[in-house]
């Protein structure tokens, strides 16, 4: 084999293993994104899911204060609502209730604040939050 040649084959493999690694790389970048794209739905659904649950509190006007109103401490476990994810994450909520009654839409009523953290490590980072009126009805 002549010199040419080794050198030939020598640069072939050099580009396919270039080639391999930035196919690679690529892939790896995108399920990384997927992943957190997931999280971040999750994220969304969660809070949804309790602004919703919020909202439908309307019938229990009387006694939402009550049974939602001590849910507002995120450092603590008794005060805070908690969500397994499919991805094996933890989500956390608290539900921040207006003191007064403010005018929505032409009805006296109060607003709820969800706000959604994760917790990385010993500290909880805020990724959403979400507001819903609660009228009676």
């Amino acid at each position: 084999m002549s010199t040419g040649q080794v050198f030939l084959t020598l640069g072939a493999i050099a580009l396919l293993s270039y080639i391999t690694l930035n196919i690679s790389r690529t892939y790896i970048t995108s399920v990384k994104e997927a992943v957190q794209i997931q999280r971040e739905i999750e994220i969304i659904n969660y809070g949804q899911s309790l602004s919703e649950l919020m909202y439908s509190q309307s019938t229990n006007y009387d006694n939402f204060h009550v049974q939602y109103g001590n849910l507002s401490d995120i450092n603590s476990p008794g005060s805070r609502l908690s969500y397994g994810t499919q991805s094996g994450d933890s989500l956390y909520a608290t539900i921040d209730i207006s003191p007064e009654e403010v005018i929505l839409l032409d009805e006296m009523g109060r607003i709820a604040t969800v706000t959604i953290f994760e917790q990385e490590e010993s500290n909880f980072i805020q990724k959403a939050r979400f507001f819903t009126a609660i009228t009676p009805m």
